[in-house]
């Protein structure tokens, strides 16, 4: 339902390999809209609602299960992406916009007790005796 590929080895490379080619097509498409005329600014606010929008999608569900091939891909991408001018100059690390997408998503599930999951979540008691909740993998 959501288009998340994993494998039976819980593997979401053959997912992670779709987004970069998808978004290496939208890189092609941007140097296009560039040799068009098409202005910076318009191209990196583009980059980063169709580029990120893209990464970012139920990243909850695939980033912790790529193989570091795969995570050293996606800094390849963004530093080339940099380097093309697509990227701005002052957008956070791949692992800083995956931790605020969590935080975002995970806060929409605490602050609304009709939300599918608030029921499924801790009693704030137990929350606070937990002193760690799950690592998250290193993406940087």
């Amino acid at each position: 339902m959501l288009d998340v590929t994993v494998t039976n080895g819980l593997s979401a490379s053959d997912h992670a390999r779709g987004i970069f080619s998808d978004c290496a097509q939208t890189l092609f498409a941007l140097r296009v809209l560039r040799a068009q005329g098409v202005c910076d600014t318009a191209l990196q606010a583009i980059y980063k609602s169709v580029v990120v929008a893209k990464l970012l999608y139920v990243s909850g569900a695939w980033a912790g299960f790529i193989a570091a091939a795969d995570r050293q891909r996606v800094h390849a991408f963004f530093r080339r992406s940099t380097r093309c001018g697509f990227c701005p100059s002052d957008m956070p690390p791949l692992k800083e916009l995956l931790k605020a997408s969590d935080e975002q998503l995970f806060g929409k599930i605490t602050h609304n007790q009709h939300h599918l999951l608030y029921n499924h979540l801790l009693p704030p008691s137990a929350v606070n005796s937990l002193t760690e909740l799950r690592p998250t993998p290193d993406t940087q």
